[in-house]
């Protein structure tokens, strides 16, 4: 195989913090949340149908009704209206407050070394809680809370494949691949 090791290095920009941040917000997205607001939003325009069509002898019951379906859409769209919008704000907080810094990296074909400003370390993949491979970075959870992240845009083709293939032989499992073609 290859004995010299991979060399990256970039500088992180915006655009790779924003990347970062949607992916890692996506990651930790609660689809039974998502489901659940559906269902319950869709209970609630259902019965203020019901209420409205049925039940109404009156003008202002036959609003509170209606205002019973407003709020049922709301509730069954928050997750596809106004959760996206709160999200994409969060993102755009998070990247406005990070430093953008130069970040080196090696790999080779047992273990990665990565080499900050203030940070150096050395990680047999072995040792990786798992590495994600998106559109357009590689997230590698090198434990629950510490995670790092490589733009893809800084890596050439043959490089790709040669750290798919580490990760691949290393990882198994533990090496997942989402919205790669």
């Amino acid at each position: 195989m290859h004995n010299n090791p991979i060399v990256i290095n970039y500088l992180v920009t915006k655009d790779d913090l924003y990347q970062f941040a949607s992916a890692w917000i996506k990651e930790r997205e609660n689809k039974v949340e998502r489901w659940c607001c559906r269902i319950i939003g869709l209970a609630v325009v259902i019965f203020g149908l019901i209420g409205a069509i049925f039940l109404t002898s009156f003008t202002l019951q036959r609003t509170i009704y209606l205002l019973l379906i407003f709020v049922g859409l709301a509730i069954g769209l928050f997750y596809d209206t106004l959760h996206l919008y709160l999200m994409k704000k969060k993102t755009a907080a998070y990247v406005n407050h990070q430093k953008c810094e130069s970040e080196t990296l090696f790999f080779n074909e047992t273990e990665m070394q990565i080499q900050l400003e203030n940070y150096q370390a050395i990680i047999p993949y072995k040792m990786l809680y798992l590495v994600k491979e998106t559109e357009h970075l590689y997230i590698i959870k090198i434990g629950m809370d510490h995670i790092r992240y490589v733009p893809k845009r800084a890596l050439t083709l043959q490089e790709r494949e040669r750290i798919n293939q580490y990760f691949k032989t290393e990882l198994k499992e533990n090496f997942k691949r989402e919205g790669v073609g």
